[in-house]
């Protein structure tokens, strides 16, 4: 992967739309694109007050600002969109990290609304990408990245839902990356395993099925790690840069090695 410092990292005249920005892995992929010279839209649901904190903090030459909307909704994902515009440019990256919270429940044990919440993570993705498109499309140019994770390809009791919500992930990034191709557009796939992060730890606690799925997972892990919000964020400012644009249509796991 080249170094973020150099020419080939260089992401100046870039901005950056990242969904789900006030998460673990929301605010290392704001602060690392910043870094490298785009200029970051923060989007959030509802934690205002963390993003505007975010957007105060964040490095780089470039200006930034925080945007809010309800991606379930797709007239709010496009006035996130076009807010941003207005503000900074047209987003000609999309990180999109943004997912409801939700625990871990047996099939059987599940109800519409369960279902319904993991739903509504897919209409997120689906929303945030038809929003930059149009834009996208008009310059010649863009990066979608969408954060998935490895449960999109193996199976544990409780995470039905989870699963293949981030498995019609893959297809719809899989899909676009056809579809847009010839517009300049790349998309792709971070699948991490566990990342380690403070809501990580809260979450296994609260919930046992995420401590068992940790334990399993670090028996059949190649490596003594997990990867962390900050490798996520520097394999996605890699995806956003011009030395990824003949990288399309792939699924990029951070298991630490965990067969997927």
């Amino acid at each position: 992967m080249p170094d973020p410092s150099g020419p080939d990292g260089d992401l100046a005249g870039r901005v950056a739309l990242v969904c789900g920005a006030t998460g673990p892995v929301g605010r290392e992929l704001c602060r690392q694109l910043a870094s490298r010279g785009a200029g970051v839209a923060a989007h959030c649901r509802t934690h205002h007050e963390r993003a505007e904190q975010l957007v105060r903090e964040l490095p780089g030459p470039s200006r930034h600002i925080w945007v809010r909307g309800d991606l379930t909704d797709p007239g709010q994902a496009a006035a996130a969109v076009a807010a941003a515009r207005r503000s900074i440019g047209p987003p000609d990256v999309l990180v999109d990290a943004a997912y409801p919270a939700a625990g871990s429940r047996l099939v059987r044990d599940s109800d519409a609304a369960d279902l319904e919440r993991h739903l509504d993570g897919f209409r997120m993705h689906v929303n945030a990408c038809r929003a930059v498109l149009p834009g996208m499309r008009a310059s010649g140019r863009g990066r979608i990245i969408l954060i998935a994770g490895a449960l999109a390809s193996r199976v544990f009791p409780g995470f039905a839902f989870y699963a293949g919500m981030k498995a019609g992930l893959v297809a719809l990034a899989r899909t676009l990356a056809l579809e847009e191709g010839q517009a300049g557009i790349t998309v792709n796939v971070i699948a991490p395993g566990r990342v380690e992060s403070g809501d990580s730890a809260v979450a296994a606690v609260a919930d046992p099925a995420f401590g068992a799925l940790d334990a399993v997972s670090t028996l059949r892990a190649a490596l003594p790690r997990v990867a962390t919000p900050r490798d996520v964020a520097s394999l996605a400012s890699y995806l956003a840069s011009d030395a990824a644009a003949a990288v399309t249509g792939q699924v990029v796991y951070l298991a630490a090695g965990e067969p997927v």
